[in-house]
């Protein structure tokens, strides 16, 4: 998405300045929308990708129910609306209830401190939290 977003920009730019009603605004405006369909469906494909390859890995998955739209509204709302988790989500539950697997919502409260193996609470740093 960054890399596409100079080019997005630019035909942004470009419609801004042709004249209201003009053919040359017209075209500049189809330009734009190509341009915006082609992240969608980079997007979309790489959702896919990703969606298929967890699923031939694991039987199970299990995804932090993040709440969303508070984190769109947090100073990485742009990195948030690039990766686009709500779509991603949708798509991997919908592949997995067709493949007959699941996809399991764990709440994101202490999932950080529990051990993944015995579910012992473990004070960590943050450092390790993070790594």
């Amino acid at each position: 998405m960054r890399k596409s977003e100079r080019k997005l920009k630019s035909a942004q730019r470009k419609v801004s300045r042709r004249k209201k009603g003009s053919k040359r605004r017209q075209k500049a405006i189809k330009q734009l929308a190509k341009k915006h369909r082609k992240v969608a469906g980079t997007r979309k494909d790489f959702h896919y990708k990703t969606a298929n390859e967890l699923l031939s890995k694991y039987n199970i998955i299990a995804v932090e129910k993040l709440k969303i739209k508070g984190m769109a509204k947090s100073r990485f709302a742009k990195s948030v609306h690039d990766a686009g988790w709500g779509n991603f989500r949708i798509i991997l539950t919908n592949k997995a209830t067709k493949a007959g697997q699941s996809v399991v919502e764990v709440k994101a409260h202490c999932t950080s401190i529990e051990c993944s193996r015995c579910g012992h609470k473990v004070k960590k740093t943050l450092a390790a939290k993070t790594a």
